[in-house]
C-alpha cells in the first residue's frame, strides 16, 4: 500500500480511538446500567469516531482523505452534549426535564452545523497541509467559527457542572466535583489549542498531540472516578482491566512520541548525508527526485537532476538567496554593533528587494547595540527567533479570510517584540501602500509571502509539492522533502529533494511496530488477564461467591478449601469460621426453640406481673401530675382587668399526661397577671417564668413561685402601707422577696422570670428581667427587643450582687409587648453532618415570627412549630396597650396651648428665662399656669426657676405636679427629691430619690442627695452604703469624700468593706 503510511499522529489517533472504544464498551456492557453509564458510553463512542476520523486523515495521502472532516466536525459536539446530559443524572437524577430540553437544543445546533459544513465544503477544493501531513478543506472562516461553537458547548457543560456542584451537599458534592474535573481535563486543553491553531498561533500538529494526550488522560481519570463512585454491578476483573488498559495506553503514547521523533531526526540526518553524497558523486540515489543549485555569483537557480515545477523556482531562488545572505551576515566575526552594521549594509546592497523586512530587522538590532560587541552567534540567534515568530505570522495570515482588511492586517503585523517589530512595521507600510493602490488579492498575498519567506538553515527539512498529469490525463499532486546544502568551494547552495513517500515510509516502520505492540497489549490485557488471573483471582473469588450463595440459601455446612494463603485464602478461612459459627448458633436456636414454649409462658407471666406494677405506678404518677396541675391552675390565672391594658396567655408544656378521663399537661412554665393599685393609680401586673427542671421538678418550682407571687399581690390589695409604694419600689420588693424564697433552696431550684407593671392610664411599663429571654416590643409592625443586656441572674442564684434597678418604657397606643420562655427559641431544626441534633441558637428568629404573626400568639406558635420541633416547655404572654384606640386619653402628649394668649405668653416667658430674668419669667409662667394648669412644660420651667431662687417649696410642688404628667423624666425626680430635702420634707425627698435610684443606680447627684437625706433621717449605715456606691463610680469626687468623712465622725465603726446589698 503506497498510498497509506503510519506516523506518530495517525498512531496517536488510533491509540486514542481504541482507548475511547474500550471505554465505550466498558460502559455499555455493564449489567443493569444506569442512564449515566449509557450516556458516558455514547460519549466515548463519539470520541472514538472522532479519533478514527483523524487517523484516516493522517494515514493516507489520497485526496479523498479530506472527507474525514465530515466525521470530525460533529463528534466533539456530540461528546460534549452527552457530558452535559450526564450532569443531570449524576449522582442522582435532578431537573431531568431541563436536561433533556438543553440536550435537544444542542442536538439541533449540531445537526445545523454539520449540514452547513457539508454544504460549504462540498464545493471547496481540498488541500494537503504540508508539514501537518493531512488533507483539509480551505474553509478557514468556518473553522474559526466552529472553534467558538465548541468553546460555547464546553462552557455550557462546565456551567451546568458548577451548578450541580453547588446544588449537591456532602459526599455527592465531592463526587460531582471529581467527575467535572475529569470532564475539564478532557476538554479544556483541546478546546483552547483548537482555537489557537485556527487563528494561527500554534500548528495543527501541536493541537493534535494535545487532543490525543488529553483524551487518553481525561478518559483514564473519568474511568478511575467512575469505578470508585459508581454503584453499577461491575466485576473486579473489569476494573483491573480498565485501569491497566488506561495505564498502558498512556505510557505507550508517551513512549511512541520519543521513539518516532528520534526516527524523524535520524531520517533527516541520513537524507542530508545522502544529499551531500549525491552532490559530490553526481549520482542519483534511491528516492532522490530532483536537485537544483543556486549560484551565489550570478544570483540564479539552475536545475541539475530530475524534474521540478518551475512554478516554485522563484520561491526556491529567493530562499537560497536569503540563506546565502544570512550566512554572510552571520560570518563577520565579533564586531561592535556600529561597525557590524556598516559591514552588513555593504552585503545587503545587492540583496533582493523582497529582503527589505529582514534588512530593517538587522539594522534596528545592530544600531540598538551601538558599541556593544555582537558575535556571529548573536546574529544566528536573531535569525532563529525571527524565523520562529514569522512561522506564526504566516499561519495567521493563511487563516485571515479577508486579505484586504486593513484593520486585520495591521493587527497581524503589529508586534511588541523589539526584534520583530521593525521588520513587521516596514512590511505593514508596504502592504497598506499596495492595498491603497487597489492591488489584487493575489498580488498582496505574493507580496506578504515573499517578504516573510522563512530562512531555512542547512539540513533543515523543507516540504515541496507540484502538480503533474497522470497517464489518464488527470492532474494530481506529488510531494517532496528537500534540504539546502551549502558548498563553500563552488560558492553554490544546493537544494536536494526526495520523494515525500520515502519520509512517510521511513516513519511508517516504527509506527507500524508500535501499532502491533498496541494491538498485542489490547489483546493481552483484554483476554490474557482473564487467563492470568484465573487461578489466582477469578476462580477463588467465584468459589467465595458460590459459598456465599450457599449460605444465603441456608446451606451452612458448605465449606471452602483455601488453595493459596493470600488475602483470598484468608477470606476463605474466615468464611469457614463464619459458617461454622452460624451452624452452631442455628443448632443452639433449634434446641432453644424446643424449650421456648415453656420459657415463653414463664416469661409472659413475669411480664404481666411487671406490667401490672408499672401500670399501677403510672396511674399513681399521673394522679400526682393531675393534683399538681390542679394546684397550678388557679395560680397561673389571667386576672387582668382587660381595659386599657389587655393580657393574653399561651402555654404549651412539654409533658402531656392522661388521668382517667382528663387530658392535661404539666411543666415549669407559668404566666400570671392581675391588677393592683399603687398611690391611687391602677396598674396591671404580669409575670412570665420558667422554673428549672422537667415535669414535677419544674412544676414544683412554678407552684412555689405562683404561691409567693399571689401572696404578694393579695398583700398589696389588702395593705394600705404597700399601696403607698411607688411602682419601682413595689416591683423591686416583689423581686427580692421571690429571690429570697428561692435562695433558700441552695441552688437546687432556679427560676428565670420577667416581672412587669403597666400604668393603665399613662401606659408606662416598669419591668425586671432575671435571665429570661428578652422581651419583644411590636410597634407599627416592627418587632424589637426592649432589653439589650443581661439585667439579673435567675431567682435563687446565690451571691447576687449589685443594685436592683428597674427598666421603664413609655408605651404608645397599639403597642404590643410579648414575653416568653426559652422554649420559643430552643427548636430542633435538623441534623448536622455528624448526626447530632441541630438546636436553633439564633434568638432573633423570634422577632421574625412576631412580625409575621402580627402579635397574635396563635400565629406566632404556628410559625415556631413550622420551623422545627419543640424541645422544651413554651409559654408566651401578650400585653397590648389601648389596642383599639389611636390616642392617649388623660395623658397629654403635646403641650396643650389652647389659646393665642397662652402661646404668646409662653414664648415671652421662654425668652425671658433665656435672658436670666428669673423674677419676670416666674411671673409670666405663673400667669400661664392660672390660665391653663394642664401644661407640663410650664410646671417644669417653674420648678427650675424656683430652684434658682432657692424657693424650694414651690420648686418641689411644681416638680411633683410635672412628674404626674411625665413619670419617665428621671431628671425631674432628682429635682423633686432635692427640693423636698431642702424644704425639710425628708420622707418625700427619700421617696423620689429611691425611685430614681431604682431606675438609674449610677446617678451621682442623686446618690449624694440620698446619702444626705439618710444622714438627716439618722440612718447612717444606709447613708454610708449609698455614699460608697457613689465613690465606686467617681473615686475622686470631693463631695462624696466629704460625706464619708462626716459619716466616719458620726459612726467610727463604719468600714468601706460593708456590703451594700446586705445593708439594704
Amino acid at each position: 500500500m503506497n498510498f497509506a503510511y503510519l506516523n506518530f499522529y495517525s498512531f496517536g489517533s488510533i491509540l486514542a480511538a481504541l482507548f475511547c472504544l474500550y471505554i465505550a464498551v466498558f460502559f455499555l456492557i455493564i449489567k443493569e446500567k444506569s442512564r449515566v453509564a449509557v450516556h458516558l458510553g455514547l460519549a466515548s463512542v463519539f470520541a472514538s469516531l472522532f479519533h478514527f476520523a483523524y487517523a484516516v486523515g493522517f494515514f493516507t495521502l489520497e485526496p479523498w482523505a479530506v472527507y474525514h472532516r465530515w466525521i470530525v466536525i460533529p463528534m466533539p459536539l456530540l461528546t460534549l452534549a452527552q457530558f452535559t446530559l450526564v450532569l443531570f443524572y449524576f449522582p442522582t437524577p435532578k431537573f431531568v426535564k431541563l436536561g433533556k430540553a438543553v440536550y435537544s437544543i444542542l442536538l439541533i445546533i449540531i445537526v445545523f452545523v454539520e449540514t452547513y459544513f457539508i454544504f460549504l465544503s462540498y464545493s471547496t477544493q481540498g488541500v494537503f497541509v504540508k508539514g501537518n501531513h493531512y488533507w483539509d478543506f480551505q474553509t478557514y472562516s468556518f473553522y474559526m467559527l466552529f472553534s467558538m461553537i465548541i468553546l460555547v458547548f464546553n462552557l455550557i457543560m462546565i456551567s451546568f457542572g458548577i451548578w450541580r456542584v453547588i446544588l449537591e451537599t456532602g459526599r455527592d458534592r465531592r463526587v460531582v466535583l471529581y467527575l467535572l474535573s475529569s470532564f475539564c481535563i478532557l476538554t479544556i486543553l483541546p478546546v483552547a489549542t483548537n482555537i489557537l491553531s485556527r487563528n494561527g498561533s500554534i500548528s495543527r500538529i501541536a493541537y493534535q498531540q494535545t487532543v490525543d494526550l488529553s483524551f487518553v488522560f481525561g478518559f483514564f481519570l473519568l474511568l478511575v472516578v467512575y469505578l470508585n463512585v459508581a454503584k453499577e454491578k461491575t466485576t473486579i476483573l473489569s476494573r483491573i482491566i480498565g485501569i491497566t488498559m488506561a495505564t498502558f495506553f498512556l505510557v505507550i503514547q508517551i513512549v511512541a512520541y520519543f521513539i518516532i521523533n528520534e526516527f524523524e531526526t535520524t531520517f533527516d540526518e541520513s537524507q542530508f548525508k545522502e544529499a551531500k553524497l549525491a552532490i559530490q558523486e553526481a549520482e542519483k540515489y534511491r528516492n532522490l527526485s530532483y536537485m537544483t543549485y543556486y549560484d551565489t555569483r550570478s544570483g540564479r537557480t539552475y536545475p541539475k537532476q530530475g524534474e521540478f515545477d518551475s512554478a516554485w523556482i522563484h520561491e526556491s531562488n529567493l530562499e537560497a538567496n536569503y540563506l546565502n545572505l544570512r550566512n554572510r551576515l552571520c560570518g563577520l566575526g565579533n564586531l561592535n554593533g556600529t561597525e557590524r552594521w556598516k559591514r552588513s549594509s555593504e552585503i545587503l546592497e545587492n540583496a533582493p528587494k523582497e529582503f527589505y523586512g529582514y534588512k530593517e530587522a538587522v539594522r534596528y538590532f545592530l544600531q540598538t547595540k551601538g558599541n556593544q560587541i555582537v558575535t556571529d552567534q548573536d546574529m544566528i540567534t536573531l535569525f532563529r527567533e525571527i524565523a520562529a515568530k514569522l512561522k506564526i505570522v504566516n499561519n495567521k495570515f493563511t487563516f485571515t479570510a479577508e486579505k484586504k482588511d486593513i484593520n486585520a492586517i495591521s493587527k497581524l503585523l503589529t508586534e511588541k517584540d523589539s526584534r520583530l517589530s521593525p521588520m513587521l512595521d516596514v512590511i505593514r507600510s508596504e502592504y497598506v501602500s499596495e492595498l491603497r493602490k487597489n492591488a489584487s488579492e493575489t498580488h498582496l498575498e505574493n507580496l506578504f509571502r515573499s517578504s516573510t519567506l522563512p530562512i531555512y538553515e542547512e539540513g533543515e527539512r523543507i516540504y515541496r509539492s507540484q502538480w503533474v498529469r497522470g497517464d489518464k490525463g488527470q492532474d494530481f499532486q506529488i510531494f517532496f522533502v528537500s534540504y539546502f546544502i551549502v558548498d563553500m568551494k563552488s560558492e553554490r547552495i544546493y537544494e536536494v529533494g526526495f520523494d515525500y513517500k520515502s519520509y512517510r515510509a521511513y516513519v511508517h516502520y516504527p509506527s507500524f511496530i508500535l501499532l502491533l505492540c498496541l494491538f498485542v497489549v489490547v489483546f493481552v490485557v483484554t483476554f490474557g488477564f482473564q487467563y492470568f488471573f484465573r487461578y489466582a483471582l477469578i476462580d477463588p473469588m467465584n468459589k467465595v461467591e458460590i459459598g456465599l450463595r450457599e449460605v444465603h440459601s441456608g446451606n451452612l455446612e458448605y465449606r471452602l478449601v483455601p488453595v493459596v494463603e493470600d488475602e483470598i485464602g484468608f477470606i476463605a478461612q474466615s468464611f469457614n469460621h463464619m459458617a461454622e459459627g452460624l451452624l452452631t448458633a442455628r443448632n443452639r436456636l433449634e434446641r432453644y426453640a424446643e424449650e421456648l414454649e415453656l420459657k415463653v409462658k414463664e416469661r409472659t407471666k413475669e411480664l404481666e406481673v411487671t406490667l401490672d406494677e408499672v401500670k399501677t405506678l403510672k396511674d399513681q404518677q399521673d394522679g400526682d401530675y393531675f393534683l399538681m396541675s390542679l394546684l397550678l391552675k388557679p395560680l397561673g390565672a389571667n386576672r387582668a382587668a382587660q381595659e386599657n391594658v389587655k393580657v393574653e396567655f399561651f402555654t404549651n408544656q412539654k409533658k402531656k399526661f392522661k388521668f382517667r378521663k382528663y387530658d392535661s399537661e404539666i411543666g415549669g412554665d407559668i404566666s400570671i397577671s392581675n391588677r393592683i393599685q399603687l398611690r391611687d393609680r391602677k396598674y396591671t401586673v404580669f409575670l412570665n417564668a420558667d422554673a428549672m427542671g422537667k415535669s414535677m421538678q419544674g412544676a414544683g418550682g412554678a407552684l412555689v413561685l405562683g404561691a409567693v407571687f399571689e401572696a404578694i399581690i393579695e398583700r398589696t390589695k389588702m395593705t394600705k402601707l404597700v399601696q403607698d409604694y411607688s411602682p419601682e419600689r413595689w416591683i423591686k420588693n416583689a423581686f427580692m422577696e421571690l429571690h429570697k424564697v428561692f435562695e433558700s433552696f441552695d441552688g437546687s431550684m432556679l427560676v428565670s422570670t420577667v416581672i412587669g407593671l403597666i400604668d393603665d392610664e399613662a401606659g408606662i411599663l416598669y419591668h425586671l428581667n432575671a435571665e429570661h429571654p428578652w422581651t419583644v416590643l411590636l410597634r407599627k409592625g416592627e418587632a424589637t427587643f426592649i432589653e439589650n443586656d443581661l439585667m439579673f441572674r435567675k431567682l435563687g442564684t446565690g451571691g447576687m450582687n449589685g443594685n436592683i434597678y428597674v427598666h421603664t418604657l413609655q408605651l404608645e397606643p397599639e403597642d404590643i409587648v410579648i414575653a416568653g420562655s426559652d422554649g420559643k427559641d430552643d427548636i430542633h431544626i435538623g441534623i448536622d453532618e455528624n448526626g447530632e441534633k441541630l438546636i436553633n441558637d439564633d434568638h432573633t428568629r423570634f422577632l421574625e415570627y412576631v412580625k409575621k404573626g402580627k402579635g397574635d400568639l396563635g400565629s406566632i406558635f404556628e410559625f415556631i412549630s413550622a420551623s422545627g420541633r419543640l424541645t422544651d416547655d413554651l409559654s408566651l404572654v401578650r400585653i397590648s396597650y389601648k389596642e383599639s384606640e389611636c390616642f392617649l386619653s388623660g395623658v397629654p402628649r403635646k403641650q396643650n396651648f389652647n389659646t393665642n394668649e397662652v402661646v404668646t405668653l409662653f414664648h415671652q416667658a421662654k425668652e425671658t428665662a433665656k435672658e436670666n430674668n428669673v423674677e419676670k419669667a416666674i411671673t409670666l409662667f405663673e400667669e400661664i399656669e392660672s390660665l391653663n394648669d394642664k401644661i407640663p412644660i410650664t410646671k417644669k420651667y417653674l420648678a427650675y426657676l424656683f430652684m434658682k431662687k432657692a424657693l424650694y417649696r414651690e420648686a418641689a410642688r411644681y416638680a411633683e405636679e410635672y412628674i404626674q404628667f411625665h413619670p419617665l423624666d428621671n431628671e425631674m425626680f432628682y429635682v423633686a427629691s432635692y427640693a423636698f430635702r431642702m424644704e425639710g420634707e425628708i420622707e418625700k425627698a427619700a421617696d423620689f430619690g429611691e425611685r430614681l435610684r431604682l431606675r438609674n443606680p449610677k446617678h451621682i447627684k442623686n446618690l449624694v442627695n440620698l446619702s444626705r437625706i439618710y444622714i438627716i433621717l439618722k440612718k447612717y449605715d444606709r447613708a454610708a452604703g449609698i455614699a460608697k456606691d457613689a465613690l465606686e463610680i467617681e473615686p475622686a469626687n470631693q463631695r462624696i469624700l466629704g460625706l464619708l468623712e462626716t459619716l466616719q465622725k458620726i459612726n467610727r465603726e463604719f468600714t468601706f468593706e460593708t456590703n451594700h446589698k446586705n445593708q439594704i
